[in-house]
């Protein structure tokens, strides 16, 4: 069972990164990379307490990390070095983290611009790109 968890895994991570990818792809093709960093949504207003906000940041990025830090040593079990494992270490959660971050941004404001209504729900996003996909829409762009 593990060699298949371990065959799995090694083939589902690469999926991962191409669809999130090229999500984010798509959305800064719809509407362009500066109007998705210049994007504020509805609703938000100039925080007061800015402590109070840097904070609650620290909590949102401590808690993204915590999980991955902890069980760093499943990420580079079958290292052969303190090299390798320093390198596999930093690709899989420093750059790994970066590189989401970033997509995640651009494909909910990106969505959100182009959809013209505040989402979160990365449901949202994905709905109208199966219907446009639907065997139906497929015959009539077909024949």
């Amino acid at each position: 069972m593990a060699k298949f968890l371990n065959k799995f895994t090694a083939i589902l991570n690469p999926c991962i990164y191409i669809v999130f990818g090229g999500m984010a792809i798509w959305a800064i093709s719809l509407v362009g990379i500066g109007p998705i960093f210049d994007y504020i949504p509805s609703g938000i207003q100039k925080a007061e307490n800015g402590g109070f906000l840097f904070l609650v940041v620290i909590n949102a990025v401590v808690a993204v990390w915590a999980a991955p830090a902890v069980s760093a040593s499943d990420f580079t079990q079958n290292a052969h070095s303190f090299r390798e494992q320093a390198l596999g270490q930093t690709l899989g959660l420093v750059v790994a983290y970066i590189l989401f971050a970033v997509a995640g941004v651009c494909i909910i404001a990106g969505a959100s611009i182009h959809y013209g209504a505040d989402t979160w729900n990365v449901l949202d996003i994905v709905q109208p790109l199966g219907q446009a996909c639907s065997p139906r829409s497929l015959r009539y762009w077909l024949f």
